[in-house]
């Protein structure tokens, strides 16, 4: 057993490095006490991961720096301290049993219900987003996982919604976590500590490395944003703070574009600069900012409300829909670059077609034209640009 270890307790100190109170000190095993202030880790693994741990603070204070010095004891902590290795606690997982349990009961799911009512024509996209995403049921809330690359199952947030509006209810039960709720009934241990750096639906990453990735705050919103522009492929950070550049630089040189909410849009544009600065491919969209009235904004207005508000309008004004496609398709005519771009998707869309589908050059070509097909292109083009 190791003399020296990271204290185990809730209690946090301010880390040296990144200022804030997130950071576990050394104590001596034999005595209670702690190490000198600046040993520890900061649990702000991705954003800060300071670490100074007993065997750097001996080995950059030397014994005849040291205040016990002169004692024998002293001088035998010493060398038990340049023999450490810092024992580092990893991030637990939820076993996959635990969610498979949830994956049911979706009649009494309200925002899956609300999903198939805001979607009346296109109800097997709803249902695949709901596969894809590993949308659950739990006592009335709607799990949202998030799984990492390597398919781990990091956590999972429960929330309640409106059946009729889709809106997330603001009770004092409306949101918890399937972590939670498993440590209250006993079935997981007190001090689970989930992955912090994973955004929800990054998993579906694996499947397709070419598509642009959409950043979005809410799940809701990169599940609706899944049905009504699958060109992205899209993700959620969960809340506006969680959005920061160590987190973006584990996707590389991938398209991301940022989709942040009304009350966001000048600390996510602050993150994406910060992000070209370090040679990431990052955008960030106006739409919202743009777009959205003053009321709406104080209203914290986001991607989803935008593409709702859309969908409605498509399914109870079919007139003034097609008013809005026309405008969005003159846009995309009279810009070169836009264009351009319409284009190319186009020609990417039949190539795969006819190499992965095995469809012919004149199949491919009524796939890719079908009027759908052109509206989520269109609409996708225009989003990007805005």
């Amino acid at each position: 057993m190791y003399r020296f270890t990271l204290e185990v307790s809730s209690k946090k100190f301010t880390c040296p490095r990144c200022g804030q109170k997130r950071f576990v000190r050394f104590i001596d095993t034999e005595t209670g006490g702690y190490l000198s202030p600046e040993t520890g880790r900061c649990d702000r693994e991705v954003s800060c991961s300071y670490v100074y741990t007993p065997k750097d603070y001996f080995a950059d204070n030397p014994p005849n720096e040291l205040n016990e010095k002169s004692s024998r004891r002293g001088k035998r902590m010493i060398v038990e301290k340049l023999e450490y290795t810092p024992q580092i606690q990893q991030p637990d997982y939820l076993e996959k049993r635990y969610l498979l349990k949830t994956l049911t009961d979706y009649e009494e799911n309200p925002f899956v219900q609300f999903l198939l009512l805001l979607f009346p024509f296109d109800t097997p996209k709803v249902w695949q987003a709901v596969t894809n995403y590993m949308i659950g049921t739990y006592n009335g809330f709607t799990v949202f996982p998030k799984i990492s690359l390597a398919k781990k199952i990091c956590s999972a947030k429960l929330m309640k919604f409106d059946r009729e509006t889709g809106k997330r209810l603001k009770t004092d039960y409306s949101i918890s976590s399937l972590q939670a709720e498993l440590k209250r009934t006993g079935k997981l241990k007190q001090d689970f500590e989930t992955d912090k750096r994973v955004f929800f639906g990054e998993h579906l990453l694996r499947s397709d490395k070419q598509k642009t990735i959409g950043l979005v705050e809410a799940e809701k919103t990169a599940i609706i944003g899944s049905i009504i522009l699958p060109k992205f492929i899209w993700l959620a950070a969960g809340s506006k703070s969680f959005l920061k550049i160590e987190k973006l630089k584990r996707f590389g040189q991938r398209k991301i574009i940022l989709f942040p909410d009304s009350d966001a849009y000048q600390e996510w544009a602050q993150e994406a600069k910060k992000a070209r600065f370090e040679g990431l491919d990052v955008k960030l969209s106006a739409l919202i900012e743009k777009h959205a009235t003053d009321a709406e904004k104080a209203n914290q207005f986001d991607l989803a409300d935008y593409l709702i508000d859309e969908q409605i309008t498509k399914l109870e004004q079919p007139e003034i829909f097609a008013e809005s496609y026309n405008s969005a398709l003159d846009k995309v005519l009279c810009d070169e670059e836009l264009t351009n771009q319409f284009n190319s998707i186009l020609s990417e869309q039949k190539s795969v077609l006819v190499v992965d589908g095995n469809l012919s050059e004149d199949d491919a070509e009524n796939r890719v034209c079908g009027f759908e097909n052109l509206r989520q292109v269109v609409s996708s083009v225009v989003c990007t640009a805005n």
